[in-house]
């Protein structure tokens, strides 16, 4: 079979299509489901389907979303969370759940699901309605919550995606489920549920159930990844060990010192990072507190055959220019931003230099975890120029102002919830959404110089 047939690569074109509605800020709801349907464009694309083999869309896609205020004080429809069901056209047995990673302008995505892992809940949940089925470990709280929102989508014709399968799935197929980032945490958890709740479906359906996760963070505890391990027939998790992101939430130590020993050989812009910096050591033992209190772990306690793990250490990745760190240096400022980072700076104040080291380790994280992964997986140049057609791309003004107040308010967010870990803070700042806050001024003039054109923001439009 060459590279190209390579079930692992296939699945990971597949798993990227259910991201096509990321970075739209819409106007309207119905524009975000219009954006998803382009997952049908792309699958009867020859030269995606040149890659992936012949698949067709049987159920969905299906989204959630938000009506987001910006800092502008406008608001937006943005996708949450997106899923669908393409069936093989060669093999009409098999079928691939693809499911959406986190939107990047997706408020929800970041804080209701990505970062809310502090509390875990019992599995099995009980929206699985499973009869006494016994406990089985415990997942992230956010996880459980993106789960929900996926069990709970409906296909206008063929309602939930288990009654998809109970009422429409050939017997003896195999249902395999991948995703990117959040949609790698949730895939193999998704996979399981499925594979759990259709055990007690009458009359007995024989499917078999796989995970494709590729960097995903850890949805759970040793017990439930023992029971991930009982429940697919085939689990396979690819992730690159520079990539912060599947390194949460069981931040090994080794692990974290030797991809700081990769940043500092790194140059990003004109000069290399430091991950030594006291703001990138904060914000790292705050990321690291997150996942403390859970045990989190990816793999069972016994090593099996059919679940694997693979890694791998991706050299340098990211391409942004002396003129992006600066962009980024210039956000850095703007309230409460640049508190944010005085505190996480153990209060001292920072230069052009501190900024700036903190920019370019912000940029190079991104470039780890989105775009290497394509070169990984063996994307050819044909198929990523196809797929990046497909994605929304700004071009109207107010698109892409309303994206740049977008970034400054999840970024206000996010330095903030780790600034608070180091020093609690008593201002109502921290409680409230930013965007009625009158400490947070910013002019025309200065939106125009930050981010480009706004294509920075969206890491999936930038996936190689």
């Amino acid at each position: 079979m060459s590279v190209e047939k390579n079930k692992k690569n296939q699945y990971y074109v597949l798993s990227l299509l259910s991201n096509l509605g990321a970075g739209l800020p819409a106007k309207k709801a119905e524009d975000l489901q219009k954006q998803l349907n382009k997952i049908k464009d792309a699958l009867a694309s020859e030269t995606v389907s040149n890659f992936t083999g012949k698949w067709k869309v049987v159920w969905g896609p299906v989204l959630t979303h938000s009506y987001e205020w910006n800092l502008s004080r406008e608001k937006r429809y943005v996708t949450d969370n997106a899923m669908y069901v393409a069936q093989s056209q060669t093999d009409k047995n098999q079928y691939f759940v693809g499911v959406a990673g986190t939107n990047a302008i997706s408020t929800a995505g970041w804080f209701e699901q990505d970062f809310n892992v502090e509390k875990m809940t019992a599995w099995p949940p009980t929206f699985l309605n499973l009869p006494k089925e016994p406990r089985a470990g415990n997942i992230a709280l956010g996880t459980e919550i993106g789960l929900k929102a996926l069990w709970e989508m409906k296909d206008d014709k063929e309602g939930q995606l288990i009654n998809f399968l109970k009422n429409r799935v050939l017997n003896g197929s195999t249902i395999s489920v991948g995703g990117h980032s959040l949609g790698g945490c949730l895939s193999p958890v998704l996979a399981t549920a499925l594979s759990n709740v259709m055990k007690h479906v009458q009359p007995v359906k024989q499917l078999t159930f796989e995970a494709y996760p590729t960097a995903g963070p850890t949805p759970g505890d040793i017990e439930f990844a023992n029971h991930i391990a009982s429940s697919l027939t085939y689990y396979q998790a690819d992730y690159n060990l520079n990539d912060i992101v599947p390194l949460a939430w069981n931040f090994d130590t080794a692990k974290i010192n030797a991809l700081k020993a990769s940043y500092k050989t790194f140059k990003v812009g004109d000069e290399t990072i430091n991950p030594d910096q006291t703001i990138i050591e904060n914000f790292l033992a705050w990321a690291k507190s997150l996942g403390e209190k859970g045990a989190y772990e990816r793999e069972p306690e016994v090593a099996q055959e059919h679940f694997n793990v693979h890694t791998w250490r991706n050299g340098s990745a990211s391409k942004a220019t002396q003129e992006d760190v600066d962009d980024f240096v210039t956000v850095t400022v703007f309230y409460p931003i640049g508190k944010n980072l005085k505190t996480l700076n153990n209060g001292k104040k920072l230069g052009y230099t501190a900024r700036a080291n903190f920019a370019r380790f912000f940029l190079e994280m991104g470039a780890q975890h989105v775009p290497v992964y394509g070169a990984h997986f063996n994307l050819a140049p044909a198929v990523v120029n196809e797929l990046q057609k497909l994605f929304f791309h700004p071009t109207d003004k107010t698109d892409i102002k309303w994206l740049k107040f977008q970034a400054l308010k999840e970024l206000s967010k996010l330095t903030t919830k780790a600034a608070n870990w180091i020093k609690p803070s008593d201002e109502q700042l921290v409680q409230t959404d930013y965007a009625h806050s009158e400490q947070f001024q910013i002019d025309e003039e200065q939106l125009e110089g930050l981010f480009g054109e706004g294509e920075l923001l969206l890491p999936w439009q930038n996936m190689l």
